[in-house]
């Protein structure tokens, strides 16, 4: 897909989010929040019909709220099919939210 093409996929799917303010940072400039929604978004962005996305303890570290995420997540997923894997370490990270770790 064409650069300019891609770039506005890119900033639509930010905006849906309230992060356009990062599309012209850098890397080294951007959170470890922002990052994942970055690489979420690029896996969006591709023909595969599965995402599989695996939680960094540095991404639960900076995470204030888990459920906003998630809530991200399926407002943005469209029709992709995603599946977050993490470890029986983190289950009582997430108890009493909209994700619970399934054995």
């Amino acid at each position: 897909m064409p650069r300019s093409k891609a770039e506005k996929i890119a900033r639509d799917f930010l905006s849906k989010v309230d992060l356009e303010h990062i599309e012209f940072k850098r890397e080294n400039q951007c959170t470890i929040v922002e990052l994942f929604y970055v690489m979420f978004i690029r896996a969006l962005m591709s023909k595969n019909e599965y995402i599989f996305i695996e939680v960094k303890h540095s991404v639960l570290e900076s995470l204030k709220d888990i459920k906003s995420v998630f809530q991200n997540i399926n407002l943005l997923k469209g029709d992709k099919n995603i599946f977050i894997l993490d470890l029986l370490e983190n289950e009582n990270y997430y108890k009493g939210s909209l994700c619970n770790i399934v054995k």
